[in-house]
């Protein structure tokens, strides 16, 4: 079994700390191929992948996340792997934990991840102005996982996607009108907070978000290290 991981990212001098972190414990692992996915204005091409990041022509912006996620994967298409996962830079993947738990799941249909959000709330930075997909159940876009098959089916109508509305959201959009899987939480994900004492090695997502993203970065290099020494291999 392969993974495709792509990680949401914008350069700034916090989310390059970040991408460090990142790069020192993601490419440790066999069978697991790992991207990070950032929008830039002035290249020839519409994509363009320099080794482990994949540049998608145009202006980074909070909504312009759907766009530069949809490009990208429809350009990794034909790496092989079964699921892909979608993430952010902040949030640090058990990789292990995550292998065997997909190892559980169905080849096809799959569209699921750590944390599920029912929409009941105007959010105009997001795009939602109206009430008209309260109701809806998504995955957050800290951990998305997808089985190959769905990230076709989005390749293949990627004219359809909402472009104006936050990625999770438009991605759960597109699930409920393009297929039947109704989207649940099933894989673990952990809330890292300033006030946490100790931080458990057996969860597949770690979000770290805070006020002080300083402190993210400490967080995130504390979870590094513990999942390190945890010694698990695929």
């Amino acid at each position: 079994m392969n993974l495709l991981i792509l990680i949401i990212y914008s350069k700034n001098e916090i989310y390059d700390q970040m991408l460090q972190l990142q790069r020192s414990y993601l490419h440790n692992f066999k069978n697991v191929c790992s991207y990070f996915i950032d929008l830039r204005e002035n290249q020839t091409n519409l994509v363009e992948i320099e080794k482990d990041m994949i540049y998608v022509k145009g202006k980074n912006s909070y909504l312009n996340i759907t766009y530069k996620t949809i490009e990208a994967l429809s350009h990794v298409l034909h790496l092989p792997f079964d699921y892909v996962i979608r993430s952010n830079i902040s949030t640090i993947i058990n990789i292990p934990q995550l292998y065997h738990y997909c190892l559980q799941l169905p080849k096809k249909n799959v569209y699921t991840g750590g944390n599920l959000i029912l929409l009941n709330h105007i959010d105009i930075p997001s795009g939602i102005k109206d009430k008209s997909l309260w109701g809806m159940k998504y995955i957050q876009g800290t951990s998305i996982i997808m089985s190959k098959d769905i990230a076709k089916l989005m390749n293949t109508n990627k004219s359809s996607i909402r472009y104006d509305i936050i990625d999770d959201v438009a991605i759960g959009l597109f699930i409920k009108t393009f297929t039947n899987i109704v989207p649940i939480k099933t894989a673990s994900f952990f809330q890292i907070h300033p006030i946490n004492r100790s931080i458990p090695t057996n969860y597949i997502f770690y979000r770290n978000k805070s006020n002080w993203r300083e402190q993210d970065i400490v967080n995130m290099k504390k979870i590094i290290y513990l999942l390190k020494s945890t010694k698990k291999i695929l």
